[in-house]
This record gives structure tokens, sequence and C-alpha cells, in this order.
């Protein structure tokens, strides 16, 4: 199967959340990528904050790998907004776990003329973003900064993609 890899840092990171996206991505595990910082700086067409990179000196970004069919890359570009806010990065360098390998993959980083770093995200964004880190096991540290990234409620109650990332953490909640 000809496919590519693709690193996850935002909402993404959830599988079961790419997965509905993405029917090919399968886990690989975490990743991580230097001279970046993590922002929920991008404007959203809900007015909200989405995840992106921000090129720092000093940082680090901790995600998660994933294997995608070739095939399946048109339907990712249209789910992260290629072109509408968000360009393809190809090639990026991220460091895996726990090899400790340099793997090339593919990610996307919001475009200049989208960040507004006055913006937060929605609380559901925030929390799919956590479960995901959770999910694959990034260090205590760097899940305590996501948890403690300030979060609003969405003021539409009934926004489907609200509705539809309600129903994927409630699907993980043990019974």
């Amino acid at each position: 199967m000809n496919s590519f890899v693709y690193f996850a840092y935002g909402s993404n990171m959830l599988t079961q959340r790419l997965q509905a996206r993405c029917k090919s991505a399968r886990a690989k595990g975490m990743a991580s990528v230097t001279g970046y910082r993590l922002a929920f700086s991008k404007r959203s067409k809900d007015g909200s904050g989405k995840a992106t990179l921000v090129a720092v000196p000093d940082g680090q970004v901790i995600g998660a790998a994933f294997e995608i069919a070739a095939d399946d890359v048109k339907e990712l570009d249209q789910i992260e907004g290629r072109g509408k806010g968000y360009e393809r990065i190809e090639e990026l360098a991220v460091l895996s776990f726990p090899d400790g390998q340099l793997v090339s993959v593919t990610t996307y980083i919001a475009h200049d003329d989208f960040l507004n770093p006055a913006l937060q995200p929605y609380d559901w964004y925030r929390d799919l973003v956590v479960k995901g880190a959770e999910q694959h096991h990034v260090p205590d540290a760097y899940l305590a900064t996501l948890r403690a990234i300030p979060a609003l409620a969405d003021p539409d109650p009934m926004r489907p993609t609200r509705l539809e990332a309600l129903a994927i953490l409630a699907s993980l909640e043990p019974s």
C-alpha cells in the first residue's frame, strides 16, 4: 500500500476522531517536533481558536504519528482545511517514540493570514486534544500544559462539530 505518515498535534491526535474523518488512518505512536510551540491561534469558521504550530527556536510539540493511505490525502486536505487557513507541509522531521528515529511526516500549519493570538479554543476542542494526548501517552508535564489551556464554552450548544466531538468523547468514557 502506498502511504504517508501524518503528524497530528491537535484534535486529530485522538485516533477515533481521525479515523471517523479518514478511514485508513492507523496510529503509529507518539512523535515530537522541535523548533515549534503549540498555539490555538488559527481562526476557525466558528470563531474559536484551532491548533497550529508556531515556529520558535526552543520549542517542542508532542503529537501522534499516523500512517494514512496515499489515496486519502485529498480527504485529509479537506478535513484539515488546506487552502482555507491551513497549508500542507510535507517532509517535516519528527522524532518518533520509543525508537528515537527521525521520520519525515506530513502535517498542516495555519497560514499567517489566519492567525489571531487572542483566540481561544472551545472546551470540547481542547478536550479532544487532551484525550488524544492521553491516548498516545504523552509525558505528564506536556499533558498538564494541555489541560491548563484556557478554553471557552461554545455559545452554540447544537453546533454539529461540538455534538460530534461530545459523542466521540462520551464513547471513550468507561461504562
